[in-house]
C-alpha cells in the first residue's frame, strides 16, 4: 500500500509500538505491506467534528484519487476509441484486429461473442468480459462514434457525459455514456 500525504502530519507511533513520534512532510510517499496494518478503532469524541472530517476526506477522494482514475480511464477507453477507428478506416487492419480479438478470447478463455459489435469486443479483451462493465463502456463508445466525435476529444467527451449526468439524471444519452464513470 502506497500513501502520498499532502499535507504534513505528525504520526504518534507511540500508539502502536514504542517508537516515538515522527513527522512526515509533505508530498511524501509511505509503503506499508498491507500485511502489517492493523486496524485501530478511532475514538470518537464528538461526532458532528468527526462527520466534517469525512466529509473533507471524500472530497480529497474525489478530488484525488477518484479523478485520477475516472482520466486514467478515459484514456484507456481512448486508446480503444483509436483502435476500432483504425481498424474501421481499414480494411487490413480490421481483418488483424479481429484475429488479434480472437486470439486473446482464445488464449485467455474469455467467452467473447465475436458475432457482437468489435467496439464490444474491444472492451472486453481489454476490460475483461464482465457484462456490464463492457456493456458500459461499449455503449459510451458508441455513442461517441454515432455523434462522430473525434478520437483527441473524447475524454471530454466522457467528461462532459459524466457532468451531464450528475445534473440531468433523466438524460438517457449521458447515462448510457457515463453511467459507470461516476
Amino acid at each position: 500500500m502506497t500513501t502520498t500525504l499532502e499535507t504534513t502530519v505528525n504520526f504518534n507511533a507511540a500508539d502502536i509500538t514504542s517508537s516515538s513520534s515522527i513527522t512526515v512532510p509533505a508530498n511524501a510517499t509511505i509503503s506499508v505491506d498491507a500485511g502489517e496494518v492493523e486496524w485501530v478503532a478511532p475514538v470518537i469524541n464528538d461526532a458532528y467534528n468527526t462527520i466534517v472530517s469525512l466529509v473533507a476526506d471524500q472530497e480529497i477522494w474525489l478530488n484525488g484519487v477518484h479523478r485520477t482514475a475516472n482520466e486514467q480511464l478515459y484514456v484507456i477507453l481512448q486508446r480503444c476509441y483509436h483502435l476500432y477507428s483504425l481498424m474501421a478506416s481499414d480494411k487490413v487492419q480490421n481483418e488483424k484486429l479481429k484475429a488479434a480479438i480472437e486470439r486473446h478470447n482464445n488464449e485467455r478463455n474469455l467467452g467473447i461473442d465475436t458475432n457482437s459489435h468489435t467496439m464490444t469486443n474491444i472492451i472486453k479483451v481489454v476490460f475483461g468480459a464482465d457484462r456490464r462493465r463492457a456493456s458500459s463502456y461499449s455503449s459510451a463508445l458508441r455513442v461517441a462514434l454515432a455523434q462522430k466525435v473525434e478520437v483527441q476529444d473524447l475524454p471530454q467527451f466522457l467528461r462532459d457525459a459524466a457532468t451531464q449526468t450528475q445534473s440531468l439524471r433523466s438524460s438517457t444519452v449521458a447515462q448510457s455514456v457515463s453511467k459507470s464513470f461516476l
